[in-house]
């Protein structure tokens, strides 16, 4: 995320620098356009990052559900207990992480589109995608936040149950 608002903060300035002074020297020019470069680097090395980083993490939401929350709660339904709150859950955390998905997938286009777009001849519009990608890469942290409250939601909810049935309340 600061690499990312580091680059919002230099194409920001660079725009106003350019918007100021209609008489920009070579020497300006030249500097912008070797940054512009460096920037393209760092979004480049930022989607790099972050799509392994995605694919770990989804793989460890989805094997949560898969491997964790759905055969508890099928071994707790066979049992005849009441595991409905950890159903609920379970079906807001598989909700929530179709949404994550689908942030990420958005994310990542706004930031091909911004590593895609020319900032040498047009800062403004790269200024305008980087902010695109920004936002989009704001709500996805977001949906992963929801999950993260989830799954510690449903541990909270085991825990509840657990105590049900040691007290001997298991209906």
């Amino acid at each position: 995320m600061l690499l990312l608002t580091g680059v919002v903060s230099w194409v920001g300035l660079h725009s106003t620098v350019i918007a100021k002074s209609k008489d920009v020297t070579s020497q300006e020019t030249d500097t912008f356009n070797t940054q512009c470069v460096e920037v393209q680097a760092s979004l480049n090395q930022l989607q790099q990052s972050d799509t392994l980083l995605r694919y770990n993490i989804g793989a460890t939401y989805r094997g949560m559900s898969e491997k964790l929350m759905v055969p508890l709660n099928q071994r707790i339904a066979a049992t005849s207990y009441d595991g409905s709150e950890l159903v609920r859950i379970t079906a807001q955390y598989n909700k929530v992480y179709q949404d994550f998905y689908q942030k990420y997938k958005l994310y990542s286009n706004k930031l091909q589109a911004a590593i895609d777009s020319d900032c040498k001849s047009d800062i403004e519009q790269f200024s305008s995608k980087i902010s695109e990608a920004r936002q989009a890469r704001i709500d996805v942290y977001g949906a992963s936040q929801a999950l993260t409250k989830l799954l510690l939601d449903y541990r909270n909810s085991i825990d509840q149950f657990k105590k049900q049935i040691d007290s001997g309340n298991e209906h």
